[in-house]
């Protein structure tokens, strides 16, 4: 009797990675489920599936974990009993996995034989007093508390400044704590925190640049036509910033589109029309075909 399979007939662009993920599930899944136990005992997601995510964007060419939602999630569900967690889960499933890497320095102690390098691991719910030093400061209306001290990396194997960072919220009484490091000991503890705030203003350049003005579409393969292309990409992503700040408004790049947009078509309707409105008694009806389709104008 012949056996009759159902496939989609949908054409993926991630060519052979139902096949990858088959071999990963009939080799990787239990080995790591047997190691790191399991994730949930209900609905929730295992940690063999989280780390089958992240290999996911890794052979499909992503860049961060926010591609799995913006182009391969609705690929991979096509796959049979496929489950594919967001990038939010996939950053949760990483964090418990995380151990602590750091420890204080030792002390020099004056016996004979070679020093300590490093001594008791560092607990970031619990950090000693005695090495860290706490200063406050206040950071978009919020009360932040910075704890600083510079200790040593095990898997770096160099010295390095720790910043933990404690935000108090207006209007809720639990704190909110991050770490930062970094292998610059001269920093002060406020760079090193400005610093990765800036960070995800990077990652938001790059987001908006291969959604808006393709980033990714430069097909040629010379170094200086590449070059060309990122450099505009990423600089009409800028200047679209800076028109949306020079009228006055909070734009986003999309939107600013659609209102560079209505505006063109505005102007080639009143070009071709041969006449020109009176611009006091239009005002109304300008502005709303301006902002036709603009929803965060302000």
């Amino acid at each position: 009797m012949a056996k009759v399979q159902q496939k989609s007939e949908k054409i993926t662009a991630f060519g052979g990675i139902f096949f990858v993920l088959d071999k990963f599930d009939s080799i990787l899944s239990s080995v790591i489920d047997s190691h790191l136990g399991l994730r949930s005992t209900l609905i929730g997601y295992q940690y063999s599936e989280i780390i089958r995510a992240i290999f996911s964007v890794f052979c499909c060419g992503g860049d961060c974990m926010e591609d799995l939602n913006l182009y391969l999630k609705d690929v991979l569900t096509e796959r049979p009993h496929t489950r594919v967690p967001s990038a939010d889960t996939v950053l949760r499933g990483i964090e418990e996995l995380a151990t602590e890497n750091i420890s204080y320095t030792a002390e020099k102690t004056g016996k004979r034989g070679r020093p300590k390098v490093y001594g008791d691991k560092v607990e970031i719910k619990n950090p000693d007093m005695n090495v860290f030093v706490g200063e406050d400061i206040t950071s978009d209306d919020k009360v932040v508390t910075l704890y600083s001290a510079v200790v040593w990396s095990v898997g770096l194997k160099r010295k390095v400044k720790v910043v933990i960072v404690d935000c108090l919220e207006p209007g809720k009484k639990t704190r909110e704590r991050k770490v930062f490091f970094s292998t610059d000991t001269s920093m002060s503890a406020k760079d090193i925190m400005d610093i990765y705030r800036t960070r995800f203003q990077i990652e938001y350049l790059y987001r908006d640049a291969k959604q808006f003005t393709g980033l990714a579409h430069c097909q040629s393969r010379k170094k200086e036509s590449l070059d060309f292309a990122f450099n505009m990409s990423l600089s009409s992503i800028n200047l679209a910033r800076a028109f949306a700040r020079s009228c006055g408004v909070h734009l986003s790049v999309s939107n600013v589109k659609t209102l560079i947009h209505n505006a063109d078509m505005i102007q080639r309707f009143i070009r071709m029309s041969g006449k020109r409105p009176h611009r006091l008694l239009n005002t109304n009806d300008f502005k709303e075909l301006l902002y036709y389709g603009v929803s965060d104008a302000a």
